[in-house]
């Protein structure tokens, strides 16, 4: 009875410590790690036949097999997209189809379908790029007219400052030089004043001495 109960003591400790390890995390035990995932030389890794798509593990599908992603289709010329049904699974690409007899994807035999989707997709990107081409030439031709339009502008009103500084330039000099001129006219006839009043003011005593003598 006390064995048995060890036992039990034993498994819920196991599966309480029992956390659910990631791809690649460590482990001790397959039952720490998540589903489709076993432990191998301490570490979570996919099950055989299995494919890791971040923390999961997906099982690879064959042809006509549900799939989430391409790279879940056992062979590369398989591809996971929606059937008629709308549910996703692994069919051939657009330049294979299915052989039942090989149980494969083969070659299509018309060469003309092959050649007509790859015009059709080179036509489209040609014309992608072209309408690429034509959006940035337009740009540039935008961009362009701007910039010439702000250096129109910017010489117009460089030019237009330099005829106001070349006017206000000559009326500084005029009213300086009217200013200059102003007083020494006002001094030369003060001068002249004063020599007309000295000699009106002499001439009377030289008279009155030739009448005395």
């Amino acid at each position: 009875m006390s064995l048995q109960y060890l036992k039990l003591i034993l498994l819920i400790t196991i599966t309480t410590n029992a956390v659910a390890a990631q791809i690649g995390k460590h482990c001790e035990s397959e039952y720490q790690c998540t589903d489709e995932q076993i432990c191998v030389s301490n570490l979570c890794v996919c099950k055989f036949n299995h494919i890791a798509k971040g923390i999961h593990c997906f099982r690879e599908a064959n042809f006509g097999e549900v799939c989430w992603f391409n790279e879940q289709c056992t062979d590369h010329r398989l591809i996971c997209a929606n059937t008629s049904v709308g549910i996703q699974r692994c069919i051939c690409d657009m330049y294979h189809q299915y052989d039942y007899n090989v149980s494969e994807c083969v070659l299509k035999a018309n060469i003309t379908d092959l050649l007509q989707e790859r015009y059709d997709i080179h036509s489209q990107i040609v014309e992608g790029a072209r309408s690429t081409f034509h959006g940035i030439l337009i740009t540039g031709l935008v961009v362009t007219g701007i910039g010439f339009s702000c250096m129109i502008i910017a010489i117009i009103y460089c030019f237009r400052m330099h005829i106001s500084d070349t006017k206000l330039n000559r009326q500084v000099t005029i009213l300086t030089n009217s200013v200059g001129k102003k007083p020494q006219a006002s001094v030369k006839r003060s001068s002249e004043d004063t020599k007309k009043m000295n000699d009106a003011a002499i001439g009377p005593i030289f008279s009155d001495d030739l009448v005395i003598g």
